[in-house]
């Protein structure tokens, strides 16, 4: 980690040092609540996606994307579970030194070394990566290095050897520095090795870290004191501000060129020769700050070895603390000519000149200690209160005398005009002070009671913001806006004008007046909140308004709004509701807000636009919204499982991308945008959700794109890319168009031929639509023909009394069938699922009820393995699948074989399972009692599972197992196809599902067959709704 600490001799001049006492900034805390796996923490990094690492002291490792954590400890492979140091090198590799060696991260698994690897010891304290890119690994018994795969101790000089190397450094002379805790300080030049201790000016053998400053000076911290090397000599800068155990670990630098520098006793922050001192008063987790890191987006990190660690996002906010201070409401605010700071509370009025604190209130002579408003005139602060009007003089209290009603007490803003005359906002009026009293003025005249705000114009018209809306006042009439001069009736808080032009705060929104018309800003057009307390100008010319829900940043340009930004916890404003007169302004151009929660002063040096780019990336990809490896899928994967050059077959085309953005300055506000290029005819809205589904997507080429926002409209510039292509089905390929095209085009030409002869073109005619009701005809009657080669209704109600089938082919013709054999005592039933449906699917059916019969019949099998056995024979026969030129088609079938007599059931599978339900929770198969698989109340299902191979050209085969099942009075056996389970359907067109397949079948165990065919035949047709059924379904049960 490069830091760059510009430090200087004047260090030492304990006038420069300045603890931050009134000011908490606001950090972001982490502790064991937040998720940290411990709160002791020795290291941190951020990898190449942006996610901070965060190594712990046996809690092994915790990863903090901005929005969750997740954690790595030895059950993931890492070798110990004490993180002394984690860092990138420049291929983005992680190196984490542990107490039990080194471990190499690549974003997908560790490789471990140890002291039989060539380490020098087992505890590996610190990796630096030199100018060369070499890693030096400090560690427990000297140094190591790693070069070539291979790890070579660094064992040249012996003092080296025995020392604990905490931390390694190489300067801009190429001299490399080792920081040790046993003997000191060493350096390397031109192969040799000095040892800097306690003789030679340093305050202690325990040394940090070493860095240096861009003029090469070097800068050692140590346990005792930071010390400058120059001219082979140490100077020990801020001597004595500490007691000498006071320990300085090491430094990092922010993007305005401060320095920050981590102690035992807080943060030191460098800038401008001068020195900040953070501790937890001013909101740091803790104040032994072990490590500091800059993360891509300028926040600071700082991890403590006690209680966690804290995120600095920016020093734009500040939350004023003193403990005079004991409100947190302020409802006024006033920087006065010389810098003075006068808080108004709900318990007094704070001054805080810059050199001392005072805290005034009603026993000190205020009229109430409920302060409203304050303007300083001359030598006087006039003070408005909730029960009277003071002013403060030469450090006296004077109470004005009230010349009207109570109402006139209660002071809501004090103003002085150009005439040099004090005018009060009340709630009885508007009032002026004369002769010193305060008077009501033309209550006739001015009927509005309570008045919020005054100001005055250029021309010396006064404005009013008063509980009844905006008024004007020239001197001798007034002017009353309402709804038909285009501003809504009723309060107006807050009146500023700025170059002639008004900007009014009510609570339906900010309001713009030029004298000839108002226009209107609202939520519609940026405004984070409508209800507008306060407003007040920067010195850059933005309008800043004061909210209920923190503050708006309102940009202007030729007096036109340009856009609004806002500010509120994440951006480290933690006050929320703001107040009428608490807004103020000091000679610094530093901007003070009052709020329910204290007072919160921006520095606008430090408010930098993050232009940073989110780092986004696609997590993961599913399809059909089941985890996938997609290894099966795609010539290969990413190190996430992320598939290259996928490409999909028509019908798996339900795809969900889950993504994320990682940005630690403002996670909470990331937004995303995606488009599927190839479906989507433009990018989407913007979105916080971290998934997108695609259902149905039909053939082609696909490119979905994703880019994140970081909060502040700044954009990924390139989108995350990721490319696919889901192939057509034969009758939508090339080939099946070209051969469509040259029977067209044959058939344009051959009736241009004959164009000239009517007879011949309406014999044409009458052959071709001949041949297209021979077509229809021919694939109605194959559908007879499916439909005869199945086994009768009789034959099935002979030979099980209480059963069903359920029999939905997706087309005409079905890829679907069911079988049924006699054979003496014993009956065979099978339910057959083959490759495809419709047409191609029938076709391989007759393969396979032509093979089953000649398994029974011409080969006089029994036993269902057996017969499968010679179905997958004579399929792979049939079809020639032994040549190169392969047809890959087969099926899945359940096969049982039921002998009555001996009341046993001998099921053969290929990939098709059988179900059995009965009410007791054992099951004697092959002579051995089993248990069931799943159960609700009494009743139990066995699932006797399939041999995992089809019937057709499968690489592996081995012969089919056969499963004899004992069975009882009121057994209930099913045995199905695919199609059920895999309809989409439901509110969220899902698939069925195994799981809810089985379960409605145990709802249905009290009904008999019929009633439970009816129930599955409803249940599936509401399931799929107004969706297309995808594939021929299949069951059959049968109640023994």
């Amino acid at each position: 980690m490069r830091i760059y600490i510009k430090l200087i001799l004047l260090l030492v001049l304990a006038s420069l040092f300045t603890p931050v006492k009134c000011q908490v900034y606001p950090f972001k805390n982490f502790t064991v609540e937040n998720g940290l796996s411990q709160s002791i923490l020795l290291s941190i990094e951020q990898d190449s996606d942006g996610v901070i690492w965060l190594g712990t002291n046996n809690g092994g490792i915790t990863k903090y994307n901005g929005t969750s954590y997740s954690y790595l400890t030895i059950k993931d492979s890492l070798p110990d579970n004490i993180i002394y140091c984690i860092e990138k090198d420049d291929k983005g590799n992680l190196w984490i030194g542990t107490n039990n060696g080194l471990s190499i991260y690549d974003g997908h698994s560790f490789k471990n070394y140890t002291t039989e690897d060539g380490l020098s010891h087992n505890r590996v304290y610190h990796i630096y990566f030199d100018q060369n890119k070499t890693p030096w690994i400090g560690t427990g018994q000297g140094v190591s290095i790693f070069k070539n795969d291979s790890i070579i101790p660094f064992n040249q000089f012996e003092d080296l050897n025995q020392a604990l190397v905490i931390s390694t450094y190489q300067d801009k002379n190429q001299v490399i520095w080792f920081s040790t805790l046993s003997h000191g300080l060493f350096s390397l030049e031109n192969k040799k090795l000095t040892n800097y201790t306690e003789e030679n000016g340093l305050s202690s053998k325990y040394v940090y870290s070493v860095n240096e400053d861009a003029k090469s000076n070097l800068y050692v911290f140590c346990h005792k004191g930071l010390f400058l090397f120059k001219d082979k000599k140490f100077t020990e800068l801020l001597p004595g501000y500490f007691n000498e155990n006071t320990a300085y670990y090491g430094a990092e630098t922010d993007q305005f060129g401060s320095f920050w520098i981590a102690t035992s006793r807080g943060v030191f922050k460098y800038q401008n020769d001068s020195f900040s001192h953070f501790t937890t008063d001013n909101g740091l987790i803790h104040n032994d700050i072990w490590k500091i890191i800059n993360d891509d987006e300028n926040n600071l990190w700082f991890i403590s070895k006690s209680n966690g660690a804290s995120m600095l996002r920016s020093e734009r906010f500040y939350n004023y603390s003193n403990p005079l201070l004991k409100s947190k409401v302020i409802p006024s605010l006033l920087i006065t000519s010389n810098n003075d700071l006068y808080i108004g509370t709900e318990q007094g009025l704070l001054i805080d000149n810059g050199k001392e604190v005072s805290f005034l209130h009603e026993k000190n002579g205020l009229p109430s200690n409920k302060i409203f408003s304050m303007l300083e005139n001359g030598k006087r602060i006039w003070i408005g209160t909730n029960f009277g009007i003071a002013y403060i003089e030469n450090g006296k209290i004077t109470k004005v005398e009230n010349a009207g009603s109570t109402e006139f007490l209660r002071c809501f803003k004090v103003f002085k005009d150009k005439d040099n005359q004090m005018w009060f906002g009340t709630q009885g009026g508007i009032a002026k002070y004369e002769n010193n009293k305060i008077v009501p003025y033309k209550t006739g005249l001015i009927t509005s009671k309570i008045v919020f705000d005054i100001t005055q114009d250029s021309k010396g018209d006064y404005w009013l913001g008063t509980d009844d809306g905006l008024i004007c006042y020239n001197g001798s009439s007034v002017r009353h806006f309402r709804k038909a001069d285009g501003i809504k009736k009723g309060r107006v808080r807050t009146v500023l004008i700025k170059d002639n032009i008004l900007w009014i705060g009510t609570p339906s929104g900010l309001y713009q007046y030029n004298g000839k018309q108002f226009t209107r800003y609202t939520e519609k057009d940026g405004l984070t909140s409508e209800n507008i307390y306060s407003l007040t100008f920067d010195n850059n010319g933005a309008l800043w308004a004061g909210l209920s829900t923190g503050i708006d940043k309102i940009n202007i340009k030729n007096n036109k709004v340009v856009d609004f930004q806002y500010y509120g916890p994440e951006e480290g404003f933690i006050g929320q509701v703001c107040y009428l007169n608490s807004i103020a302004k000091d000679v610094s151009g530093k901007l003070y807000f009052g709020t329910d929660n204290g007072l919160m002063v921006y520095q606008p040096k430090y408010d930098i636009k993050n232009s940073f780019e989110v780092k986004t990336k696609i997590k993961e990809i599913e399809l059909f919204s089941q985890q996938t490896d997609w290894h099966d899928y795609s010539d290969s994967v990413t190190l996430n499982n992320i598939p290259i050059n996928l490409e999909l077959t028509y019908d798996q085309n339900y795809l969900a991308f889950n993504y994320i953005g990682v940005s630690h300055s403002n996670s909470s506000k990331i937004k995303y945008q995606y488009q599927l290029k190839g479906f989507d005819k433009s990018w989407g809205n913007p979105t916080d959700k971290t998934d997108i589904i695609y259902s149905n997507l039909p053939h082609g080429d696909y490119e979905f794109l994703l880019k994140a926002s970081n909060g502040e409209g700044v954009w990924n510039t390139t989108p995350i890319s990721f490319k696919f292509t889901i192939h057509p089905p034969f009758w939508l390929t090339w080939w099946f168009f070209t051969i469509c095209a040259i029977i067209f085009f044959t058939g344009v030409y051959s009736y241009l031929k004959i164009k000239a002869a009517n007879k011949q073109i309406l014999e044409k005619n009458e052959i071709i639509e001949e041949k297209n009701n021979n077509i229809l005809d021919s694939i109605n009657y194959a559908q007879k023909i499916q439909q005869a080669i199945l086994p009768p209704i009789e034959l099935l109600k002979e030979q099980f009394k209480d059963h069903f089938v359920l029999y939905q082919p997706k087309d005409i013709v079905s890829g679907d069938f069911y079988w049924l054999k006699e054979k003496g005592d014993k009956v065979l039933i099978a339910a057959v699922d083959c490759t495809g449906h419709g047409v191609p699917g029938a076709m391989v059916s007759v393969v396979g009820y032509t093979g089953l019969n000649r398994a029974i019949n011409e080969f006089n099998l029994e036993q269902p393995g057996d017969i499968l056995d010679k179905l997958n024979h004579l399929v792979v026969e049939t079809l020639n699948q032994a040549k190169d030129n392969q047809v890959k088609d087969g099926m899945d079938i359940a096969l049982c074989l039921l002998d009555k007599k001996e009341n046993e059931l001998i099921y053969s599978g290929a990939n098709n399972p059988l179900y059995l339900i009965r009410k007791g929770n054992t099951l004697i198969k092959k002579g051995e009692e089993i248990g069931p698989s799943h159960s609700i109340d009494d009743n139990f299902l066995f699932e006797i599972k399939a041999d995992k191979q089809p019937i057709g050209l499968f690489e592996h085969r081995k012969d089919f197992t056969n499963h004899s099942i004992k069975l009882q009075e009121g057994d209930s056996i099913y045995i199905f196809s695919d199609g059920y389970q895999d309809q989409f359907g439901g509110p969220k067109g899902k698939k069925f599902r195994i799981k809810q397949f089985r379960e409605l079948l145990f709802s249905l165990q009290n009904e008999p067959m019929q009633q439970q065919k009816e129930q599955l035949d409803i249940t599936i047709k509401n399931w799929m709704g107004d969706l297309e059924q995808v594939d021929d379904i299949c069951v059959i049960g049968i109640k023994i």
